[in-house]
């Protein structure tokens, strides 16, 4: 897997984690007007037989939840190993050292999901040094060696659900 899409990974991850997170809660609140507009307080049921109105709907919520936790868990186990491979990256550097500067642009870049320019405002570099900086950065990340492949995970992910 090549450098630049092993790090935009977690990227793509962060922005299905936040599609799941808005499809769960269209569904929610389709729920809430549901049980409002019965005037009771509890008018989701399900059934043991599974027949019942809103069984598919809660069991989807369940469902749903699920995948999402599973998501936020590859998400953090592939967060860790892009910030092992970045302290790896500065073992032995000084703090001034550029592969400090080059740690940090991956950080807010990929990890932090910063534009390029709020990148630059942050590193306090100007637009054009840090994309010059950050093609020198990704030149330098070591990568792990069992690098978390998010699409296999997602698919394991996906038919367990």
């Amino acid at each position: 897997m090549e450098k630049i899409k092993y790090l935009e990974q977690h990227m793509k991850l962060e922005y299905l984690i936040r599609n799941d997170m808005d499809r769960l809660e269209c569904m929610q609140l389709s729920l809430s007007s549901l049980r409002s507009s019965f005037r009771c307080p509890d008018p989701i049921r399900t059934s043991p037989c599974g027949d019942a109105v809103f069984t598919g709907t809660i069991a989807e919520i369940e469902s749903l939840t699920q995948v999402i936790q599973r998501k936020m868990d590859l998400r953090l186990r592939l967060e860790k190993q892009i910030n092992q491979a970045l302290e790896q990256m500065c073992k032995g550097a000084e703090e001034d050292e550029p592969k400090f500067q080059f740690a940090k642009l991956i950080r807010h870049r990929f990890i932090m999901h910063r534009t390029m320019e709020e990148t630059a405002r942050d590193v306090s570099v100007n637009r054009a040094t840090v994309y010059r900086w950050i093609k020198q950065a990704i030149a330098l990340f070591p990568m792990p060696e069992d690098p978390v492949d998010i699409d296999q995970e997602l698919s394991l992910i996906i038919a367990a659900a």
